[in-house]
């Protein structure tokens, strides 16, 4: 359960409600437990988007398990990358940034963070690491 302390900030509280009879003629004994579980809520939430990450990486792009293994739900053939993207491709894998590209394919930043941003919405990523990977496994670079 959510809720708010005094001073206005969030926790995530789990409350337990014991019931307890002593004697026949007297009522129950109501006991409530509350547990501050916000570090706990935190870290299972990191957790669970670490794992969606960790199977949405494994499988490609918009994929789950069931479809990357299924040739009838595989996406369409991706668009040929030109010769320079995969240049391009080539050294973002090798780890360099945009200004390192740059001066190594002899152009502006802004034209190498062009060339990436192709790259990366042709093959269909969210961003440069899931590109890298997206085209690693399918043998592009």
């Amino acid at each position: 359960m959510l809720t708010r302390t005094k001073d206005g900030s969030e926790v995530w509280i789990n409350v337990s409600i014991l019931l307890l009879k002593a004697k026949r003629s007297q009522s129950p004994l109501i006991i409530h437990l509350i547990r501050d579980v916000t570090e706990r809520r935190r870290v299972e939430g990191l957790a669970r988007r670490a794992v969606d990450t960790l199977r949405e990486l494994s499988t490609g792009p918009g994929q789950t398990a069931r479809q990357a293994a299924d040739p009838d739900t595989r996406p369409t053939p991706l668009p040929a990358l030109s010769r320079r993207e995969l240049e391009v491709l080539q050294l973002l894998a090798s780890g360099l940034g945009t200004r390192q590209i740059a001066e190594n394919l002899g152009v502006s930043p802004i034209t190498a963070r062009n060339h990436i941003t192709h790259v990366v919405t042709k093959l269909g990523a969210r961003n440069r690491l899931e590109a890298i990977l997206y085209a690693s496994r399918r043998r592009l670079i």
